[in-house]
């Protein structure tokens, strides 16, 4: 099986990373930034209906970033996001070609954005579903996003831990396989069990948060598709 130089790992993984962060924020742009709007809205009249104290300053409750830079924010943000996972992506694809266990390049692209699929979006959705902007104690946010990174933190150890019992098994074929999995099932459930919840409670409609949290992870299903189609597609063109 040909192997790919670290360079043309990392190209390959960019390039990929870049179009399906683009596709990505459009996707979020048309169909999840008028739920955004929505829960902010919600969020302000609720604030406003509530007892308060008014600021001196009118301006004091204007945002510090208004919302039309938010939605320009979005298209860096994923931009900047998905050039950080297509480097991590490229450069496990390249360290890890001898060992992934596929037996072509394209089997163990595919293998990767699985994994990849896994971390970054499946077991994240499963302990901590995302929430509208807005939407949220502003205290919270520091605890919530160490508990959000530590789960991914977790998620990766647990894939980690999964391919060394795939390769250190003397087992053959399925068992090797179906003792990888478990490894896999027990990390998440640990996870799941162990680290906090999300102390926040739901101020928005729950049909709202619910229609935010299953456009969270579409987004998040057509990032890695279409990257995984698109580093494919580049694969598949190296080996011509």
């Amino acid at each position: 099986m040909r192997t790919l130089k670290l360079n043309q790992s990392l190209l390959y993984a960019l390039i990929a990373g870049l179009l399906a962060a683009l596709v990505v924020s459009a996707f979020h742009a048309v169909i999840t930034e008028p739920l955004i709007d929505q829960a902010i809205a919600l969020e302000e009249t609720a604030h406003e209906a509530g007892p308060h104290t008014h600021a001196a300053n009118p301006t004091d409750d204007a945002p510090i970033i208004s919302r039309d830079n938010q939605k320009i924010g979005l298209w860096i943000g994923y931009i900047l996001l998905g050039s950080s996972w297509a480097v991590l992506f490229g450069s496990v694809y390249y360290l890890g070609q001898s060992h992934l266990p596929g037996q072509s390049l394209n089997e163990n692209s595919i293998f990767l954005v699985a994994v990849s699929l896994w971390i970054f979006a499946i077991l994240p959705a499963l302990k901590y579903p995302a929430t509208p902007p807005g939407v949220g104690d502003p205290n919270t946010i520091y605890f919530r996003q160490a508990t959000y990174l530590s789960l991914l933190g977790i998620g990766a150890l647990g894939a980690v831990l999964a391919a060394a019992v795939y390769w250190r098994s003397k087992a053959n074929g399925l068992k090797r396989w179906l003792l990888s999995l478990y490894v896999i099932i027990f990390v998440t459930l640990s996870a799941i069990l162990l680290l906090p919840n999300n102390p926040d409670a739901m101020t928005a409609p729950m049909s709202l948060v619910n229609n935010f949290r299953v456009l969270s992870v579409l987004g998040l299903l057509l990032f890695w598709l279409v990257f995984g189609v698109t580093h494919r597609f580049q694969l598949n063109r190296f080996i011509q």
